[in-house]
């Protein structure tokens, strides 16, 4: 019972944002604010 809970918001949110979500995954980040959209970014190494 807690696992079918605990899923139930992700499932709310993916049934009334889901060309949201899908956004965020077929254009490699936030459509919203590409500039912030970090989680694609290429990341460099910094040797201090």
């Amino acid at each position: 019972a807690l696992g079918d809970g605990a899923a139930s918001p992700i499932f709310s949110s993916l049934k009334y944002f889901r060309e949201e979500y899908e956004q965020h995954i077929t254009g490699r980040g936030c459509p919203f604010d590409p500039a912030k959209s970090t989680a694609w970014a290429d990341r460099t190494e910094v040797n201090a």
